[in-house]
């Protein structure tokens, strides 16, 4: 008998760890997005010299991403756009690491969250461009200039056309001067007032903004859409530079 009481409470005890270990790995669920933990990060220096800075850019970048890694892993989030907003950065903090397969990995994930076909299309086409060119070696400016434009050419114009000009519109405008201006204007000032004490968001932002003036405008060397156009020939619909269309390079 006492044999069979001390298998029987072996036998629960077994059963009750397991199901402690089951909801120790089960995520928490959070009904709004202040529920997420409120993530800060002290900034020392004027927040524009993070472009310049590689120490104090990659000890930023090193802790938001554990932040936002430590999110995913903890809760379960149901808005699709944080969902998206934190692979995005993820993917960035990637990018300026060289970590080019957790890029790719993190691209997957935001592209398996877009209900929307022509973003889904669109996401990912400068930094995928950069990286299969830095991957294939030589000059990276011309490496670069004919990946992204395959890539752009095997898009189905149709579908992404709003999406195209509103890209190239934005990539004729931005300049390292005007990133360094926003910093100065929008985020310098919310520093100011907080000691240095940056929010999640403003973090995000800042690793992004130092993204495109280390990578989008200097590593590509000014190249991508606001070097092309589409020319219609004969009002035919296709693709970008497929039957219909030419991508081609402006004047300058």
């Amino acid at each position: 008998m006492r044999r069979m009481l001390t298998a029987t409470w072996m036998v629960a005890f077994f059963v009750m760890m397991g199901a402690v270990a089951g909801s120790a790995g089960e995520k928490i669920k959070i009904e709004k997005l202040d529920d997420l933990p409120r993530h800060t990060y002290q900034i020392d220096i004027p927040a524009v010299d993070l472009l310049t800075n590689d120490a104090a850019l990659h000890e930023l970048a090193g802790a938001l991403q554990r932040d936002l890694l430590s999110d995913l892993d903890t809760y379960e989030i149901p808005d699709k756009t944080t969902l998206k907003n934190y692979y995005a950065t993820l993917g960035v903090i990637a990018l300026l690491d060289g970590r080019y397969d957790d890029y790719r990995d993190t691209l997957a994930k935001r592209k398996a969250l877009e209900d929307k076909e022509s973003l889904r299309l669109m996401m990912g086409l400068f930094p995928s461009a950069y990286v299969e060119a830095k991957e294939a070696g030589g000059d990276l400016a011309t490496a670069f200039e004919a990946k992204f434009r395959e890539r752009v050419n095997a898009l189905p114009y149709e579908a992404v056309e709003a999406q195209v000009k509103q890209a190239k519109g934005m990539a004729e405008i931005v300049s390292r001067a005007l990133v360094e201006g926003q910093i100065a204007a929008a985020i310098q000032p919310t520093l100011d007032k907080t000691g240095g004490e940056a929010s999640k968001d403003i973090a995000m932002g800042l690793i992004q903004a130092a993204y495109t003036v280390r990578e989008s405008l200097e590593g590509q060397d000014g190249r991508g859409l606001r070097g092309f156009h589409r020319r219609p020939r004969g009002g035919e619909a296709g693709h970008l530079g497929g039957p219909g269309s030419d991508l081609v390079r402006r004047g300058g």
